[in-house]
This record gives C-alpha cells, structure tokens and sequence, in this order.
C-alpha cells in the first residue's frame, strides 16, 4: 500500500480482510477499503468504507448484520447471469456426439472429485457416453486414479494433472463441473 499508494483496495473475503485491516493500523489509514462477502460470516467484517456482497441475500444479511441500510451493493456472479442468446440444453452437446465433462482444480479432499468420479460412474452404468477430463494435481492424484478403476470408468477418464493454458482447457469441455464441498471464493 505504502510502495504503490493505490486509490483503493478490495479486500476478498474475511482473511484478506482482517490482513489489510491491521496494515491500515500499523501505517495509518491511507487508502479507501472495500470489503467483498462470499459468505455469511461477518464476525469482525465493520471496517470497511464499502461491501460488495456476491447476490442479493447476501446483501440483505448483511445490512441486517451491521443494522445499516447503506453501504453495502451487490455485484453478482457473472456466470449465473443470463446471457443474450443462452444455449438450451438440446445444443450444449450439439459440438460431439460424446459430451466432454471437466473438473479442473487441485486433488485435495474438499474439491469433491470423488464425488464427481462416483457420479461418472452412475452416468456410465444408465448408459451414458461421455469423456471427463480432469485438470490438476496434488495429494489425492493416485487415490482418485484408483477410484475411476475401482468403478469401472478409467477408460472414461483423461488425466491432464497440471493445466497451464486453462482458457484451452474451457474450451475442450461441453460441461465444467466444480463438485466442492465448500468453496468461499473458487479460483477456477
């Protein structure tokens, strides 16, 4: 802060929060701070000159958190707005005759890939066809590789481990699947 003297700085998130918070304090407030909610855990969250909640009840929870009825606005995801000429679901899968479903994230328990390989394998066993190209790496990468065989889907299955163009990525899939059991700020 001190180095670039930005204008404002846009904290995400609790932690981010609290650090840019105790460097105001420790070098004297500088610089206009707005804070940004992906979820409803406010517990040390009024310090900011502005919120940016990710939806509306979000928002709402906030304002009745801090008995405010200012100060805090909505941007919402931008995925989950409509989009001028949005695909039905007939021509999501009109590109293949064999739809290829994504997951691109680290190996680690709470991103849920186990959950999306045993989904795979339920698709597999009614008679689906599909691809699922797995992006990423980590502690998990062997036991999950174990999973897909155990189930019956190896053969369904393409390991790509680390992606480093993930825009190419995106575009190889019908579907992107994120199957995590929690997620406060998803990087993917």
């Amino acid at each position: 802060v001190l180095r670039f003297a930005p204008d404002i700085v846009i904290a995400h998130g609790k932690r981010a929060d609290r650090i840019f918070t105790y460097a105001q304090y420790l070098f004297g407030k500088t610089v206009a701070h707005v804070e940004v909610l992906h979820r409803a855990r406010f517990h040390r969250l009024r310090r900011a000159e502005m919120t940016i909640a990710v939806n509306e009840a979000l928002r709402a929870a906030w304002l009745n958190h801090a008995s405010a009825t200012e100060g805090c606005v909505t941007i919402p995801n931008f995925l989950l707005e409509r989009a001028e000429n949005p695909l039905t679901p007939p021509q999501l899968f009109a590109r293949r005759t064999i739809p290829t479903v994504g997951f691109l994230g680290r190996l680690v328990p709470e991103k849920g890939l186990d959950r999306l390989l045993e989904a795979a394998a339920c698709l597999w066993q009614s008679g689906a066809e599909f691809t699922l190209q797995v992006g990423g790496d980590g502690p998990l990468r062997a036991s999950l590789r174990q999973q897909a065989e155990a189930l019956g889907i190896a053969a369904r299955v393409v390991w790509r481990d680390w992606v480093e163009d993930t825009a190419a990525f995106y575009r190889e899939l019908d579907v992107l699947c994120v199957p995590s059991r929690h997620e406060s700020f998803g990087l993917i």
